[in-house]
């Protein structure tokens, strides 16, 4: 497997893929499809976008990607590996009540429950604040006060801190803030691969830490 750099787009990101002379080219959901379309053209070779909106998307796609090439076996070990560990998550908070978090992707940006990180927190009896389509940019800080979330989350590259947040005039009056109900989550909770399954678990023990193993 060759990774090429992600942060390029358009004529560099065809570039450093025609350099990498792929045989399959693997791309994500919001890869930009004329993108693909110069890469496919520039290489020759074949074009598999991963859909990821969820959990069974990724195990899907991952079926999909050992079919496509020829390691179905260990494409079904780690699909099995991920849905024992949903099935693993499922019972350990069965019986908790549904906790309300807040995202921080970052300067208060937020995720949709239409996403993965937002189906990870469904699949964890998590329900994020901010609904289905939050609009771009920071969200409003007056709307977040009056639904004041149960836990707040920031992801990884986020930078967000507790400290920060207990700084801030308006954040360090959530309930969650107070109370130091705040965690960072893993890396691998924004990232449509193998380890989704660890991913998973890991936001249930923080929605849950009483609950999940």
């Amino acid at each position: 497997m060759i990774a090429v750099n992600d942060e390029l787009v358009g004529l560099p990101l065809v570039a450093a893929i025609r350099r990498a002379r792929p045989d399959l080219i693997v791309a994500s959901s919001g890869t930009d499809p004329l993108d693909l379309e110069r890469a496919r053209g520039a290489t020759g070779a074949a074009v598999y976008v991963e859909p990821s909106s969820t959990v069974d998307e990724v195990v899907q796609a991952i079926g999909e990607i050992g079919l496509i090439t020829g390691r179905p076996i260990a494409a079904r070990h780690v699909t099995a590996a991920i849905t024992r560990k949903q099935r693993q998550v499922a019972a350990s908070v069965a019986e908790s009540k549904v906790v309300r978090p807040f995202v921080d992707l970052g300067d208060f940006s937020t995720i949709s429950t239409r996403s993965l990180l937002g189906d990870l927190i469904e699949q964890a009896r998590g329900r994020s604040v901010a609904g289905n389509s939050p609009e771009q940019g920071p969200f409003p800080l007056a709307r977040l006060l009056r639904l004041d979330p149960d836990v707040y989350l920031a992801t990884a590259g986020s930078g967000r801190t507790l400290r920060q947040l207990r700084a801030h005039a308006q954040a360090r009056r959530l309930r969650a803030v107070r109370a130091g109900r705040f965690a960072v989550l893993p890396a691998d909770a924004t990232i449509a691969g193998t380890r989704i399954g660890e991913a998973l678990a890991a936001v249930a023990r923080l929605l849950h830490p009483d609950a999940a193993g």
